[in-house]
């Protein structure tokens, strides 16, 4: 059962979300609604959430605060904003939405905001094997932040720990999906887990470095910003 959580302080636009849902969205799902974000926020300290339709102009705090906030604690939940604007678009992609829905809702939109949301959750739950120690160990593929090679041997870094086996980044990059950038000879990188590109380096929402080669910085940008685009 997929939980689907809708914030926003008009009513009406509420209402309008929960018919275009039921309409374009054929899973078991269940449903719940906030107008104050600060509601949402306690509710999600005690509860978990798949899907989220966050509103972006609200009080006390707007929709990109009160997801970066969700964001902190559960970077897996995919969060789907709502304006009756286009500005905000490029002040949301600190968090990685899924898509960008502009008001009055379409069907057609929402359809799609939902299929790619369902597919993102499906893949967390996708994962890669590696022989660590003599261990065979089961990676989940987006729990991992970015891949690091130290000669002949490949860290994972992932969000609780980090699984050391004898790989070649290059074997290790056939195996995960396109959001993972080469931005390095010795480094793979998640792009979920990006907050920001310079001319040398990545910075992670973790506050991780990450150095990008010379070589590689303008196909690096280019496949970032590619799908951050493709998000919205």
């Amino acid at each position: 059962m997929i939980k689907i959580l809708i914030c926003d302080d008009k009513l009406e636009w509420i209402e309008s979300l929960q018919d275009a849902i039921k309409e374009v969205y054929n899973l078991d799902y269940d449903l719940f609604a906030f107008s104050n974000p600060n509601d949402l926020i306690e509710y999600l300290s005690n509860h978990t959430a798949d899907i989220i339709f966050m509103d972006i102009q609200m009080l006390p705090i707007n929709g990109i605060d009160a997801a970066k906030l969700i964001y902190k604690e559960n970077k897996l939940i995919q969060l789907i904003f709502t304006s009756v604007s286009k500005d905000y678009i490029q002040d949301v992609f600190s968090v990685s939405p899924v898509y960008y829905l502009t008001k009055p809702f379409n069907c057609t939109n929402v359809k799609e905001a939902l299929e790619l949301a369902t597919n993102n959750l499906h893949s967390q739950k996708q994962a890669i094997s590696v022989v660590s120690k003599g261990h065979t160990v089961n990676l989940i593929i987006n729990h991992i932040q970015y891949v690091e090679s130290d000669k002949r041997i490949v860290k994972f870094h992932c969000e609780t720990q980090i699984t050391q086996s004898l790989m070649k980044l290059d074997e290790v990059s056939k195996l995960l999906p396109n959001h993972f950038v080469r931005c390095h000879q010795s480094y793979l990188v998640n792009i979920d887990y990006i907050k920001r590109i310079s001319n040398n380096e990545i910075e992670l929402y973790s506050g991780t470095i990450i150095p990008v080669a010379k070589t590689r910085f303008a196909l690096t940008k280019k496949t970032i910003l590619a799908y951050w685009e493709a998000q919205i």
